[in-house]
């Protein structure tokens, strides 16, 4: 089997972007591979290697602490954050040099210096994988770069559905500290279904965002007790002004209705259905939450749409990427299409 090295940025607990990661290096050491994860140190991180095995699923790769400069037995090395990438490029190795990218990161910087950093390293000529397929319309429209993709998954182990009686709760994602996640927007439409007399749950983050009362804030929960919130409430709230989410996968996986926000980037991955796309403004979103609270079949038809994507398909799919990229294979693609073509729900 082949040598696989990956460079990791700092470890940070609850990460969903490095849990992507570890899970599908975790599948490629599984299935015989040797997989290096190298794993950023800096001057305020210490012990990157012990928390990078406490806090992910890396139990059949080896962990290194830094990055390399030279890899002479490696087979391919995996770019996996926007400033991994010219480390990789610069790397000296026989390796293919892969990207793996889960957003476009030049949109969590100001319009200057790191955005178009971020920007320059799809042009790097590094074979591109990426999740989900706005990534892939994205990089192919703004840049030229063909990429392999990997589905949006859950794991159906655990994001099931349920025949218990849901709640007339909404659970929505609430991560003050990222941007892309709208908190703003999702405290003003909060506050709308809650003056409606709906319960409200959030979720996410460690900051509260202290809507009154009828609101919850549970913060960072383990995936078993997010499973449970996703089967027995009525609707999830979930909003990205980049990649979307992996949450509202999830809660369509537990049958719960998903309402997000109409934009160019969730047109491509989120259903007609079992979603409800709204124009973004509070108004319309919480207009949404309300209409579909009262139409129960959108959970039937999100948990019809995750049958197939168990999160063993994205490992699958990362694998045999990785896999073809080391056998010299190249990345041919159509453009993806829009799966939601519906008009967005307004006031």
């Amino acid at each position: 089997m082949s040598t696989v090295d990956i460079l990791l940025p700092t470890p940070l607990r609850g990460s969903g972007g490095i849990r992507t990661i570890a899970a599908n290096a975790q599948a490629l050491a599984a299935a015989g591979h040797h997989v290096r994860l190298h794993v950023q140190t800096q001057r305020r991180a210490r012990d990157v290697v012990r928390k990078t095995r406490e806090w992910f699923p890396v139990g059949d790769c080896e962990v290194r602490a830094g990055w390399p400069t030279a890899l002479p037995d490696s087979d391919a090395v995996m770019a996996t954050a926007w400033f991994t990438a010219p480390h990789v490029d610069q790397l000296v190795t026989p390796a293919r040099k892969l990207y793996f990218v889960q957003d476009y990161e030049p949109l969590f910087h100001p319009a200057g210096d790191l955005a178009v950093a971020a920007a320059s390293t799809y042009s790097l000529g590094l074979q591109t994988l990426v999740i989900g397929s706005w990534l892939q319309h994205k990089l192919l429209d703004d840049h030229g770069v063909a990429t392999g993709t990997v589905p949006f998954t859950a794991d159906l182990r655990i994001y099931s559905p349920a025949s218990e009686r849901r709640q007339q709760r909404v659970v929505a994602l609430f991560q003050s500290d990222k941007p892309r996640r709208c908190p703003e927007l999702v405290t003003n439409t909060l506050s709308r279904v809650l003056a409606s007399g709906v319960e409200v749950v959030t979720v996410g983050g460690v900051k509260n965002p202290r809507l009154g009362p009828g609101h919850e804030h549970l913060g960072v929960v383990d995936v078993q007790t997010l499973a449970t919130l996703y089967r027995t409430s009525a609707v999830g709230l979930c909003i990205s002004a980049s990649n979307p989410s992996r949450v509202p996968f999830e809660m369509m996986a537990g049958g719960l209705p998903v309402v997000e926000a109409h934009l160019p980037n969730t047109v491509f991955d989120l259903p007609e259905g079992a979603c409800l796309l709204a124009r973004p403004e509070p108004e319309s979103l919480a207009l949404a939450i309300q209409r579909a609270a009262g139409e129960p079949q959108r959970g039937e038809l999100g948990v019809s749409f995750m049958r197939d994507r168990d999160a063993s398909r994205e490992q699958a799919a990362f694998q045999r990427f990785v896999e073809s990229a080391i056998g010299g294979g190249q990345i041919s693609t159509l453009p993806p299409e829009r799966l939601y073509r519906a008009s967005p729900a307004t006031t």
